[in-house]
């Protein structure tokens, strides 16, 4: 991996680089993507949403505008406590029972892509049947009439699996064991393999096609009330509206509408019973007060008929009646507050500012009370006893009439209860479903098509180990990178011992040879002291032979006398690429044996090479000995330009004491396979040996390769070409 910094730098030229380059794979990412998307919305079951709204209105005492005290009584209501009522198991488990909620039936599938086949079976079938796309809840396709397990209190829970057997009968399994058979609407009771508990189960019929399975299951109550708590929703409308918006999703429509008509209607009557109830205590508290005020009445009628039966008084004294009538009055007043204090206690302690209010009034009264009792006490005694007497009685009369009209508004407000809670939209359901949304889901896994397509592409171009961009290898080796040697589009590209100079002179490969001897030409000279170049690589198959052969015969081409020497002696095979023989080589000269081994005019006039000859066993010895130091002296005086091809560095020894004698030496690199440590460790090697790197060149580049890197932006000359024509 290319640890420089300078490999990490990404621009936009870059980037643009790399998506035009894999234009067709980010195509297909984002074209595959947006299918799968496509396929998906369209077997998918649909998906509905019903709603309902419930106005929750200012929420006022059961006694209404009847009562005085209705006034006083808590008129707050909070919308958040409203909503959790809906929510309550109260509210719920009434519609668990009322929906048949604890039944849950389920067609079986085909493991992991059973329900996928089935929904695309259902899609392109031209029967409707349960698997058809009108198939919207489960249970409708299996009608059961009784499922109790055992007590069948709303405890019980079990689970088994159904199979039409036939068109007249079913079976019971649990797991791959039956557990009874029986006909349709006929009741069956067997054990509950894990519990052992008694079930009923009456299965009128089951649609569908024989060896249908199904799984149902029975739920405790407590356990769907939970499932309906969490589909259902139940929000407010705005702020501080008093609207509430419950909505519920799923695949049924019928079944939904239901369900929150259910749950809708339920909240109502609960309210209205709330309320009813309320009236209900107040007019027993005055059902139990009536009959101790009407003994007390009469208990004081007596003392006064017995007062004047005894003291032959009948009438009052205009003074007495005057204090009697303001007595009455007050005593009334006091009798009112304490039936007000005594209903607001049942709801607030003592120390509420309502009871506290009533209790300062009623001190008040009691005050002026007893002022006028301190007055009559002037009066005659008879006079005052006969006052005591008769207010005492108009007193209860007074209270006894009171009490008696309530309890008849009571009962007339107990009858017309209505509650403070109403239906504005009874459920319904959307025409369209709420998903799955087609076009969202496809423009949505377009674009993470097109998101994991970058990143895959930016992430292998980061780790990528071959070198592909020439400005990274100058900034990392800091050497100059003489020629980027495209890949040979030729039609003989596959045969090794073509020469591409000589076989297609006119393709664009041959031209990046051309411009590498020019390169080379100014680079090194031409002088005695830069004729003899070597070519190495940091591995096998970098293609050393084949650039070092090619830019023999383009040297041998510019009129240059031209000496190509094999130097590989263990598996250099440049006599296959110029059809000569292998043997007498270079390894026989160093051996000491045979002297003239250079065969001339090779392929081309001015191109004389010189092969590997036999195999040593001891090559590196063969280059250390003066003979080689001897014949590059005397290539020097009788060529102009002497190629060595020597073996890969990082594999043998050879290289670095080649290196020694040679007046420039150049290595090659495999784009997309060379890695840039393998060339920071080969020209390591070389300059522990002593000698020095001129530079690199890059072969095999590719067009999909130089688009990924800057060198494919910024060399656009690479995907020309520029061949000779006759007009």
């Amino acid at each position: 991996m290319n640890g420089s910094t300078a490999a990490r730098d990404v621009d936009l030229r870059f980037l643009f680089s790399l998506f035009a380059a894999n234009k067709f794979f980010i195509a297909a990412c984002v074209g595959v993507s947006a299918s799968i998307a496509a396929v998906f919305s369209q077997v998918v079951p649909a998906i509905y949403r019903a709603d309902t709204l419930i106005q929750v209105e200012e929420e006022r005492s059961a006694l209404g505008g009847l009562s005085e005290l209705g006034d006083m009584l808590p008129v707050d209501s909070s919308i958040g406590a409203e909503i959790e009522i809906v929510r309550s198991r109260s509210i719920l488990g009434e519609v668990v029972e009322q929906e048949g909620l604890r039944l849950n039936v389920e067609p079986i599938y085909f493991p992991i892509i059973g329900k996928f086949l089935e929904s695309v079976n259902g899609i392109y079938k031209e029967e409707s049947s349960w698997r058809s796309s009108e198939f919207q809840r489960s249970a409708n396709a299996v009608d059961v009439r009784r499922f109790i397990v055992g007590s069948g209190l709303g405890g019980g829970e079990a689970s088994f699996e159904l199979i039409k057997l036939s068109d007249a009968d079913y079976g019971v399994y649990s797991g791959s064991r039956q557990l009874v058979r029986g006909r349709f609407d006929e009741a069956l009771e067997f054990q509950a393999p894990d519990s052992g508990v008694k079930v009923v189960l009456n299965v009128r019929s089951i649609a569908g096609e024989v060896g249908d399975r199904y799984a149902i299951e029975i739920r405790s109550k407590m356990k769907a009330i939970a499932n309906l708590r969490q589909d259902l929703a139940v929000t407010e409308v705005g702020r501080d509206t008093g609207i509430m918006r419950l909505t519920l999703e799923g695949e049924d429509r019928g079944h939904l509408e239901a369900v929150l008509s259910a749950v809708a209607n339920a909240y109502v009557k609960k309210n209205v019973e709330r309320k009813s109830a309320e009236a209900q205590q107040s007019l027993d508290f005055l059902n139990n007060q009536i009959p101790e005020v009407g003994r007390s009445l009469e208990q004081a009628e007596n003392e006064l008929a017995a007062f004047r039966e005894k003291n032959k008084t009948i009438d009052l004294t205009i003074e007495t009646e005057s204090v009697l009538d303001k007595l009455v009055s007050i005593e009334q007043k006091l009798s009112e507050l304490d039936l007000k204090r005594a209903e607001l206690q049942r709801n607030y302690t003592e120390e509420h500012p309502l009871v506290q209010t009533l209790k300062e009034q009623r001190e008040q009264l009691q005050a002026e009370k007893n002022a006028l009792e301190k007055s009559s006490a002037g009066l005659p005694e008879v006079q005052q006893e006969l006052l005591r007497l008769v207010r005492g009685v108009e007193v209860s009369t007074e209270l006894y009439t009171y009490m008696l009209n309530k309890a008849q508004e009571l009962k007339v407000v107990e009858a017309g209860t209505v509650g403070n809670v109403r239906i504005l939209d009874h459920a319904a359901t959307l025409p369209e479903p709420v998903a799955p949304k087609s076009l969202f889901n496809i423009v949505i896994s377009s674009f993470l098509g097109l998101f994991v397509a970058i990143i895959f592409l930016v992430a292998k171009r980061f780790f990528r180990t071959g070198v592909a961009d020439p400005d990274l290898v100058e900034a990392d080796l800091s050497i100059p990178v003489y020629a980027v040697l495209p890949l040979d589009q030729s039609k003989n590209k596959e045969r090794k011992d073509t020469i591409s100079i000589l076989s297609n002179p006119d393709s664009l490969l041959s031209e990046a040879f051309r411009g590498l001897r020019t390169s080379l030409h100014f680079a090194v000279g031409a002088s005695s002291e830069n004729k003899v170049l070597g070519i190495t690589g940091p591995s096998p198959n970098v293609g050393k032979t084949f650039v070092s052969t090619n830019l023999a015969v383009a040297s041998a081409i510019a009129g240059m006398r031209t000496l190509y020497v094999d130097a590989d002696l263990r598996r250099g095979d440049s006599d296959k690429r110029f059809s000569i023989t292998r043997s007498p080589g270079l390894s026989d000269i160093l051996a000491g044996g045979q002297m003239d081994c250079i065969r001339r005019d090779v392929a081309i006039k001015g191109l004389d090479v010189l092969p590997r000859g036999k195999s040593p066993p001891n090559p590196a010895e063969l280059f250390m000995g003066g003979e080689f130091k001897q014949l590059i002296e005397s290539w020097r005086m009788d060529y102009d330009i002497v190629i060595i091809d020597t073996p890969p560095i990082l594999a043998v020894t050879d290289p670095a004491i080649i290196a020694a004698e040679l007046d420039s030496l150049f290595l090659i690199a495999r784009a997309g396979q060379t890695s840039m440590y393998e060339l920071r460790e080969s020209k390591q090697r070389l300059e522990r040996g002593g000698s020095t790197v001129k530079g690199v060149v890059i072969n095999g580049m590719t067009i999909h390769l130089a688009r990924e890197s800057h060198y494919g932006s910024g060399y656009g000359y690479y995907s020309y070409e520029y061949g000779s024509r006759d007009d």
